[in-house]
């Protein structure tokens, strides 16, 4: 049996590279926070701009890197 358990453990570092969805505005220098999927479910997570720029809530982000816990994004571009 124990074998056979699956976990629905996650670590923050398993997001790089990550599709989120930015729900607190993320300001050039500062914090926001962002929706992730995680396994069969969602999770936020606190969130910076990995390009120093301000990305507003409902943006499309990708994690770039995660550093101390904090998922780095940048705003995916609009076709």
């Amino acid at each position: 049996m124990r074998n056979s358990e699956n976990s629905t453990a996650y670590s923050v570092n398993d997001f790089t590279g990550a599709l989120a969805e930015v729900i607190t505005p993320i300001p050039a220098k500062g914090y926001g926070e962002v929706l992730v999927r995680a396994g069969a479910g969602v999770t936020n997570q606190i969130a910076g701009s990995f390009d120093g720029r301000p990305i507003p809530g409902g943006s499309r982000v990708v994690v770039v890197e995660v550093r101390d816990r904090t998922l780095y994004v940048s705003e995916m571009e609009q076709l």
